[in-house]
């Protein structure tokens, strides 16, 4: 987990798909335990895609 930097973030960012457009979800931090904290509030449920550079 200790590879997990926010280059890796940044270089790997999460999309969320709205109507026809993806945006993007900034990953804050990772705990500990794994979880991932972003920026903007994330629903439950809310499917996120990895794009690619």
């Amino acid at each position: 987990m200790a590879a997990l930097t926010p280059e890796i973030f940044a270089a790997n960012p999460l999309l969320v798909r709205v109507g026809g457009d993806y945006h993007v979800r900034a990953i804050q931090k990772m705990t500990d335990d794994g979880a991932l904290h972003f920026y903007c509030t994330i629903d439950e449920g809310i499917v996120l895609t990895l794009a690619h550079p």
